[in-house]
């Protein structure tokens, strides 16, 4: 599934690029009346893409990296502001 979902987003890279520019760049100057429907347009031309995601969902699916990720190889503490 991972590798189908870079193919998604590479499909459908130069689409995104024209409606908001690369990097958002036209974002800052369009109304939200122009992103809104930019952002129907994009939506009605992904969602039969996005209906061939079926099946079961693992996080490996999504990040190889985290699925790897195993706390016990790390000695290394955190502190999470507010926890005791």
């Amino acid at each position: 599934m991972y590798v189908f979902l870079m193919f998604f987003c590479q499909d459908h890279n130069d689409l995104i690029n024209q409606k908001f520019g690369k990097k958002g760049s036209k974002l800052a100057n369009m109304s939200l009346k122009d992103f809104r429907s930019a952002l129907d347009d994009l939506v009605g031309k992904m969602r039969p893409n996005l209906n061939k995601i079926t099946g079961q969902r693992l996080l490996k699916d999504y990040s190889p990296w985290l699925s790897d990720f195993h706390a016990y190889q790390y000695t290394e503490t955190i502190e999470i502001p507010g926890r005791a």
